[in-house]
């Protein structure tokens, strides 16, 4: 799978070449809003078959009403503590990232697996940082205030991949992987962040690397294959949950007053109150 998402990874680039910034931003923004939200928004589904020995119906209103209220918290402490909230969203989905892509390399699931996971998705996040500084400065400064010095990206980024790589060394014997292709992984990602705006780079990562292979893993988890049927079952169970989280988000960006500055800002933190409930989802699929 990952030869195809270096295929794809690449040709988006080539794509890029021909669009205005804007353009990128708008595909970067419609890959999110669809495969990317999509990947998150059969969790219930997943929940349910976890919980396979209880009704499936009251399992479902139960599990449905517990993830409403953990997306309504999300939001709630990003209007409370925004920075709190933000630097939360960043420590989950570190670890989420690093989780599914790791996910199946781990020879066991111990808890040097999640230190392990949540250090490759920290460097993730600061590679990103680093190569789009003044766009992530805006975005922090317009949902919490506080303008991030960019004399902090670079120090950040060394020590994380500085402490990923010792990791890598002291756990190589919990890794089953070609550590040089990892290194080859790190280094498109590199590309990626410094050549595109912070939309349509993170958009990249987020859809083709993290949402896809997601998604293969919850289609197998749930269906038993990757196939036209199986992803055909998984659109239309999830196509509700997809459709009201969207409109919940266009609802919040009209209600702000449709400010282009507040874009992202809201964008990250609709992406952040899915995250929660669904970071904790996958977690329990990989325990299994």
């Amino acid at each position: 799978m990952r030869s195809l998402l270096i295929i794809i990874t690449f040709f988006l680039l080539w794509v890029s070449s021909f669009l205005t910034p804007w353009g990128e931003n708008f595909c970067g923004l419609i890959l999110i809003l669809t495969i990317g939200v999509l990947h998150g928004s059969n969790d219930i589904k997943l929940l349910v078959n976890l919980d396979a020995t209880k009704s499936n119906l009251n399992s479902k209103w139960r599990y449905l009403l517990f993830y409403i209220l953990i997306v309504i918290l999300g939001a709630v402490c990003f209007y409370l503590l925004p920075t709190s909230a933000l630097l939360l969203f960043i420590g989950i989905s570190a670890y989420h990232f690093g989780e599914q892509h790791w996910s199946n390399q781990f020879i066991s699931r111990a808890r040097k697996t999640k230190i392990y996971a949540f250090f490759y998705g920290l460097t993730i996040f600061l590679l990103l940082f680093y190569f789009n500084p003044l766009e992530v400065q805006e975005v922090v400064v317009n949902l919490t205030a506080f303008e991030v010095p960019l004399s902090w990206f670079l120090p950040l980024l060394l020590t994380s991949l500085g402490i990923l790589f010792i990791l890598t060394y002291v756990y190589r014997n919990l890794l089953t992987c070609n550590f040089v292709l990892e290194g080859f992984y790190l280094l498109i990602f590199s590309i990626i962040f410094s050549s595109t705006p912070l939309i349509w780079g993170f958009a990249i990562y987020f859809v083709i690397w993290h949402s896809i292979p997601s998604l293969n893993d919850q289609l197998i988890f749930l269906y038993g294959d990757v196939s036209r049927s199986s992803i055909f079952r998984y659109i239309k169970s999830s196509a509700i949950y997809w459709f009201f989280s969207i409109l919940g988000l266009l609802g919040v960006y009209f209600f702000v007053g449709t400010d282009v500055a507040m874009l992202l800002p809201i964008l990250f933190s609709f992406l952040a109150a899915i995250t929660f409930p669904h970071v904790f989802v996958i977690d329990q699929i990989q325990k299994m």
